[in-house]
């Protein structure tokens, strides 16, 4: 009797067991969710101050070799990822709407208080070398490629008409800003004008006011909610494909060229705010505010992963 009593006990408490670990990776999933909507926070660095960057990225790499198990580590992962993303996104399309300059010289001070953190994972493996400004200036340079295609991609910060191709450029930039810490996919799209027309689709496809009145009989209203499913159809078919093509390679690059990977992402960044950031006094405040802000998340974070 006391030996069925134990038995049913060990169990409840694996059952309990598996429990937890679920719905600690779905909070960590709306984390990174959240990371990879909100302009100015990288998914990726949240990732890898959770503790769940590494198994993520090797669970990616190993969908096709044990497909089982890293799909049960990755689904908790990407419902709340869902959650984070679509909970964020009506948020900040109000605020871009109704603040829009103050609202972008926030998120750039968020970007601009990253730049420690992202400087010292660089830094991790042996320590600075200065080769690693040779990444940093390759890293400013591509950006500065990117403004010769200025009527194409609107890489100024003009926001651009989406479409299904550039939806599934938005979707690529996502899976790199995952794959790859540091990288703030939300700051990159904003930079090539594709950030407000995603976060728009978004809360389209997820506003119950307009499918209210699309059932109600405003059918003239199922147009424009298919157009934006099909503009996420087109996120999540880019992420898939550059997320299966990319994890591999960058697993290797990050692995093997660690410090000029990371320096070649902190060149991409400056430059990137030096291009589109606005002049002028209250758009410094806000950017000194972000910075703040983002160390103290970086320090909260940092706290919690030592414990």
């Amino acid at each position: 009797m006391e030996k069925n009593k134990s038995k049913s006990q060990s169990l409840q408490n694996k059952s309990e067991s598996g429990i937890t670990f679920f719905l600690k990776r779905v909070i960590a999933g709306i984390v990174v969710g959240i990371g990879g909507i909100v302009p100015g926070v990288s998914g990726g660095i949240l990732a890898v101050s959770m503790g769940i960057y590494k198994p993520m990225l090797d669970a990616l790499a190993g969908i096709f070799k044990s497909f089982k198990r890293s799909f049960l580590f990755l689904l908790p992962l990407g419902i709340g990822g869902a959650v984070g993303l679509f909970s964020m996104s009506h948020l900040i399309e109000w605020a871009l709407v109704n603040y829009r300059i103050p609202v972008m010289c926030l998120f750039f001070g968020l970007v601009a208080g990253g730049i420690p953190s992202l400087v010292k994972e660089a830094n991790s493996k042996g320590g600075f070398k200065p080769s690693y400004i040779i990444a940093t200036v390759l890293g400013a340079l591509c950006i500065l490629a990117l403004t010769f295609f200025e009527k194409g991609f609107a890489a100024t910060g003009t926001i651009m008409e989406l479409n299904f191709l550039s939806a599934m450029l938005c979707g690529g930039i996502l899976a790199i800003g995952t794959i790859i810490p540091g990288i703030s996919t939300s700051f990159v799209l904003m930079f090539l004008g594709l950030y407000e027309p995603l976060i728009s689709s978004v809360n389209t496809v997820t506003s119950f006011s307009l499918l209210y009145s699309a059932i109600g009989g405003q059918t003239a209203l199922w147009g424009t909610w298919f157009d934006a499913l099909l503009i996420l159809l087109g996120v999540a078919i880019g992420l898939l494909i550059v997320g299966g093509l990319l994890v591999l390679l960058v697993k290797k690059l990050i692995e093997k060229y660690h410090g000029y990977s990371y320096y070649a992402v902190l060149g991409f960044l400056v430059m990137s705010m030096c291009l589109i950031f606005p002049s002028g006094f209250v758009p410094g405040l806000l950017l000194v505010v972000g910075f703040v802000l983002a160390l103290s998340i970086d320090r909260y974070m940092s706290s919690k992963s030592n414990e």
